[in-house]
């Protein structure tokens, strides 16, 4: 008689529980090909053929805890943004953005107006207009093409300043550059060291304790390049190779050197190689005749060092 009860109850458990199931608050695991699925399934079937967000809301509200309860939800997402997809415009996507801000497909109206508008400012190709791109979609797919684009702009602008001003091509230093970082990539190579040559350029004037130097940045991905090494070496490891390269250089075709104090570069990393969003990890300021005197062999690395200023994180050099 127990065992008859017991068995009793629990059909009646099992048996008042299933409507429970049926309008749990999310779905759960049913075995596909199982009863209970084909009966879901069935349930599901007319709202599917519908296919509207009316009925795809109606079958949620309905049957919260069915198996295709994450089915409906990404058809009613997909239902939203089709049309605004279709459309394909820059008023389009930031409408769809404004009125499903919870819609899974946000981030392609986010993608797809990036690209319509990154073209946009292709086709100007000006110093504003990139200028203004990144500074409307910074995180923008295409932001590291415009950064990229924008620093060759500035830098061949800046390029005839120079040559009127100081007798200086500016084009043919980053050609000069670019050499030695080929040869700098193919000895570091070699060596299995870490590669030198790996960096991207830009040039500029800034001013350092109230002097005016023509700046060099020697830009690198965002790789830890000297992380382990005193800042005395981290110093070193590139003057050698790179910056004493560079100044000699430098001394030898800028043709108006007395309308500036020195000759600066600072080492640094940004993932898309822009000097706009660099991070500073060690830079040289060098006074012009301490150049000269270097250049010209009266001096050694030591000296030159010396008298001029190093910075490093945290720490300054004389």
């Amino acid at each position: 008689m127990k065992d008859h009860f017991f068995k009793q109850c629990c059909c009646i458990i099992i048996i008042a529980g299933f409507p429970c199931i049926q309008n749990c608050s999310r779905p759960f695991y049913v075995e596909e090909g199982s009863r209970l699925y084909a009966i879901q399934e069935e349930n599901y079937l007319p709202y599917r053929q519908k296919h509207t967000v009316e009925g795809y809301r109606e079958y949620i509200a309905r049957y919260p805890g069915s198996v295709f309860i994450t089915e409906a939800k990404m058809w009613i997402d997909a239902i939203q943004f089709t049309p605004y997809e279709k459309l394909d415009t820059v008023e389009g996507y930031k409408e769809f953005k404004e009125k499903y801000p919870e819609n899974r497909h946000v981030y392609r109206a986010d993608a797809y107006l990036g690209r319509i508008e990154a073209k946009r400012y292709e086709k100007m190709d000006t110093l504003e207009g990139y200028r203004e791109f990144l500074e409307k979609y910074p995180d923008n797919n295409f932001a590291g093409l415009a950064k990229k684009r924008l620093q060759e702009l500035e830098f061949k602008e800046l390029d005839p300043v120079l040559q009127e001003k100081y007798g200086f091509d500016l084009l043919r230093y980053r050609l000069a550059l670019r050499r030695l970082k080929k040869q700098l990539s193919e000895e570091d190579v070699k060596r299995g060291e870490v590669n030198l040559g790996d960096f991207d350029c830009f040039a500029s004037f800034v001013t350092y304790q109230g002097e005016k130097y023509f700046h060099t940045y020697v830009i690198y991905p965002l790789t830890p390049y000297y992380s382990e090494a005193t800042p005395k070496e981290a110093v070193e490891r590139f003057f050698d190779p790179l910056i004493s390269k560079a100044l000699v250089y430098l001394y030898s075709h800028f043709m108006d050197k007395d309308a500036i104090d020195g000759f600066s570069f600072d080492v640094s990393t940004s993932a898309d190689y822009f000097y706009g969003d660099r991070v500073i990890h060690l830079a040289y300021y060098f006074p012009i005749n301490q150049v000269k005197r270097f250049v010209t062999n009266k001096i050694n690395k030591k000296d030159l060092l010396a008298h001029s200023t190093i910075v490093t994180p945290g720490q300054l050099l004389r």
